[in-house]
């Protein structure tokens, strides 16, 4: 198998959805091309071999690999624990969220009055890897560990969690009812990815039985095995797995520094990879005898962040100018040079441009507007001297902190 991503967003083979579904989008030059949803070659289930071994590239080598805690929030953590953890819902290439049946059957709103309620019915078959069923009793211990009430909990995120007033039993093990304190809209984001109850009842095993190991799993794939020396996790295939048998044997991830990766990729050593917005890892890729290069769309963008508590900014004409001087086209040109695809800025803090419902929301302070960001700096009293800005003494100086170590920053 060879196959190399340039996007982020990989589907499973055999989901029979039409290949590169995506929108149009309008680059720099005015053309109008296709920015793709994903980029698969779906195929049927039937037609998809059975066993084999999928080598598997990553970045980095995790060593707490509980996602719910600070520094488990890691991409490739993700990647490799989505084939071992449960998760409720699933999102497809518009973004569209269904129920993971394997793991919950149904969930939904029940009430809205006087509180908001969501009722989960799971699916009754699903259970832990030490045999344990998966209950209502897992779902409160997780809401219990993030919802930030104990410090001693060192999590990623208490949001959601902490809108929750109860989770309990409903008629049964496997009907979980969650009652928020106050209502919360993005409710299908929480309790994925579920730990067992036992990994969350207390501050210590939540912070430390995920440290180096995978203690337990609920996928169609378990935990194989760490090798530290060789920098590999292995997954092998759950024969215990009670939905649809995985086509696989296993799945080998091996970490390595991302110029090792391409190198492994090209000698063969390597099936699969994502190359990330590397130009110059995009033009190694396609001269690279027998791969493939698949571009595709993910949830992911960069974004600037102003810190409107700051002295220098509490002033919104002084945000927008600043918004309005950014040429943000520019830079996107910039970053995806030579990587073949559409500049388009998102514009959107909540929908990707291939998503259903999406829509440019940015109006006017969308636009680079160097004039009217002199307007409005000069109505909010900085006054340009010389090539600086400045009011009553002080200079208008920004400081912007970018991540270190990445060759496209």
């Amino acid at each position: 198998m060879s196959a190399l991503l340039a996007g982020t967003l990989l589907l499973p083979a055999g989901c029979g959805k039409e290949q590169g579904s995506g929108t149009g989008a309008t680059d720099s030059a005015g053309d109008e091309r296709t920015i793709k949803a994903f980029d698969i070659n779906p195929q049927p289930r039937e037609k998809v071999k059975d066993g084999g071994t999928l080598r598997w590239g990553i970045n980095e080598f995790p060593t707490q690999w509980n996602r719910n805690h600070v520094d488990g929030n890691l991409a490739m953590a993700a990647v490799i624990s989505n084939a071992l953890l449960p998760s409720p819902f699933r999102s497809d290439e518009k973004a569209e969220i269904s129920p993971e049946t394997d793991y919950v059957l149904d969930a939904q709103v029940t009430s809205t009055k006087p509180k908001q309620v969501v009722t989960y019915r799971l699916n009754p078959k699903a259970k832990w890897s030490d045999g344990k069923p998966i209950t209502w009793a897992d779902y409160r211990a997780q809401w219990q560990a993030l919802n930030g009430r104990d410090p001693d909990y060192r999590i990623v995120s208490s949001t959601g969690y902490q809108d929750i007033e109860k989770v309990a039993r409903g008629k049964d093990d496997h009907e979980v009812v969650v009652t928020f304190a106050r209502p919360f809209g993005d409710w299908q984001a929480l309790f994925g990815p579920l730990l067992p109850a036992a990994t969350n009842r207390d501050a210590e095993s939540f912070n430390t039985a995920w440290l180096n190991k995978i203690p337990v799993t609920a996928g169609p794939f378990k935990f194989g095995g760490f090798d530290q020396t060789a920098k590999t996790i292995t997954l092998v295939r759950d024969d215990a797995w009670w939905g649809e048998r995985s086509k696989l044997d296993r799945i080998i991830f091996r970490a390595s520094e991302q110029d090792s990766l391409i190198s492994a990729f090209g000698n063969g050593e390597l099936d699969i990879i994502d190359i990330g917005p590397s130009a110059p890892d995009y033009a190694r890729a396609r001269s690279t005898t027998g791969a493939e290069v698949r571009q595709a769309a993910g949830p992911d963008f960069r974004h600037f962040t102003f810190n409107g508590s700051g002295p220098l900014l509490t002033d919104v004409r002084v945000r927008q100018a600043i918004q309005l001087g950014i040429n943000r086209e520019a830079i996107a040109q910039s970053d995806l040079q030579g990587l073949d695809w559409p500049v388009t800025p998102l514009n959107n803090h909540f929908f990707m441009n291939t998503q259903e419902g999406y829509q440019d929301n940015a109006s006017a302070l969308g636009a680079y507007n160097p004039d009217k960001a002199k307007q409005l700096l000069d109505a909010a009293g900085w006054k340009l001297n010389g090539q600086v800005r400045q009011k009553q003494g002080r200079t208008l100086d920004l400081r912007f902190v970018v991540p270190s170590g990445g060759a496209d920053q």
